[in-house]
């Protein structure tokens, strides 16, 4: 009797190692399915990135070769010149009362966005518009700091 309980102890234990095992297989096999769908997602959300950028990439490349010049389109130098007269605080989008710390705050969002660093991969006239659209942005907050 004592031996047929204990062989019914270990089929028990036996069944309850199985029984989660089961239960960790499904976890596992639930995990990897969600993260087989995150990973099928990421990279339609990068292919559609890549298309869109190469689709820009392309414009800018025409933009630039258009006319048969390197340069920028004429406008672009003429409203940069209009730009650097406008009223600092409504180029800038600033209130009247704007504090040091909030100037300096918008001066290095505009750093952030022209700097060069981000027109490398772009042609080459593109990275001076953006060196001179800085250098109005910088220029304006200066007037502002006066």
């Amino acid at each position: 009797m004592e031996s047929l309980t204990e062989e019914l102890n270990q089929l028990r234990r036996s069944a309850r190692d199985e029984r989660d095992n089961g239960d960790k297989l499904r976890e596992e096999r639930s995990r990897r399915i969600r993260l087989e769908r995150e990973s099928r997602d990421v990279m339609q959300e990068l292919a559609r990135l890549k298309a869109e950028y190469l689709k820009l990439d392309a414009r800018m490349r025409d933009v630039a070769q258009g006319d048969g010049r390197s340069g920028p389109p004429v406008g672009n130098l003429a409203e940069l010149a209009n730009l650097a007269q406008m009223d600092p605080n409504r180029l800038l989008g600033l209130p009247v009362d704007v504090t040091e710390a909030e100037l300096a705050q918008v001066r290095r969002r505009f750093a952030a966005a022209f700097h060069s660093d981000r027109t490398s991969q772009l042609s080459p006239w593109v990275g001076e518009l953006f060196d001179q659209l800085l250098g109005v942005v910088n220029a304006a907050c200066d007037r502002l700091r006066r």
